[in-house]
């Protein structure tokens, strides 16, 4: 079994955005004289904010572990993935600029009932995308065009289906 975890210098800037919008919606908020309307605003925004951190603070204790049966996340709302019960892998890009320098992957393992998201920000990640490519490969899951390009450009290479891979 193999694990893997968000490090935490990796979430640190989540946790700078996280803290620095709640200090500057929720102060005025709290402690400024302001407009009901205003304040509902700046109310509104630091408790998503709020939301913000603990999310990111959640991340930071969660654990992937891969094993040859199944995909689990351990932690707050954990959940397990059988490999034989995946119906769909997705690996996408997301670009932070239009000359798709930077940006982000984030895989999508998805079964009948359940769907386990992982970003490209996990330590190993594509030691981890190649696991779950090859596991899912395995079982017959079919990969679309953009996840298999998104693989290639991470430099994974997983193995041919019997569904067209």
């Amino acid at each position: 079994m193999t694990k893997y975890r968000y490090p935490p210098k990796t979430l640190a800037g989540d946790y700078l955005r996280a803290s620095g919008g709640f200090a500057i919606t929720g102060g005025p908020a709290l402690f400024l004289p302001t407009a009901t309307p205003v304040t509902v605003i700046l109310g509104t925004l630091a408790v998503l904010f709020g939301i913000f951190g603990l999310r990111t603070a959640l991340r930071q204790f969660t654990v992937i572990e891969m094993s040859d049966e199944a995909i689990t996340v351990v932690g707050a709302g954990g959940k397990r993935l059988a490999w034989c019960d995946v119906r769909q892998l997705r690996l996408d890009y997301y670009s932070t600029r239009r000359d798709s320098q930077g940006g982000w992957m984030q895989m999508k393992v998805s079964g009948p009932d359940l769907h386990i998201r992982v970003d490209s920000t996990l330590d190993g990640f594509a030691g981890l995308a190649g696991e779950a490519a090859a596991h899912a490969a395995a079982h017959g899951v079919a990969m679309n065009e953009t996840t298999r390009g998104n693989f290639q450009a991470l430099g994974v290479a997983p193995p041919v289906t019997e569904a067209g891979w």
